[in-house]
């Protein structure tokens, strides 16, 4: 059983304008991405698609969440873009006692894309 899950809306348009690109959602393909970036991380990790989170005025959202860590939600992010930075985070972020990944260390392209952190439960 997996200790840490990385949610990905896979229903996020794809910009503004575009809900898709090349048949598939902006979530889509950044959850496709993130995927295959992350493949190695066994059963340490798992990506999980949502349908939907709910962030559709930040399209695109995912959400990172471990046993007692706290919960990173961040939104904004490029499809085709972000996946580098967001599997740079993962990796800090489970490497983090309490997942806080201090703001100093994280990849600068998503250091303001942070919308939500939720306490550990």
């Amino acid at each position: 059983m997996t200790q840490h899950k990385l949610f990905v809306c896979t229903l996020c348009r794809f910009s503004d304008t575009q809900k898709e690109h090349e048949g598939l959602r902006g979530g889509q393909h950044l959850f496709n991405a993130l995927s295959e970036n992350l493949a190695g991380l066994g059963d340490r990790l798992e990506v999980q698609p949502v349908k939907c989170m709910a962030a559709c005025d930040r399209a695109c959202a995912v959400a990172f969440r471990g046993t007692n860590k706290y919960t990173f939600i961040f939104s904004d992010l490029h499809p085709l873009e972000s996946a580098t930075d967001v599997s740079q985070f993962c990796q800090q972020y489970l490497e983090h006692p309490t997942g806080a990944v201090p703001y100093q260390e994280r990849p600068e392209a998503i250091k303001s894309k942070l919308f939500v952190v939720l306490p550990p439960s």
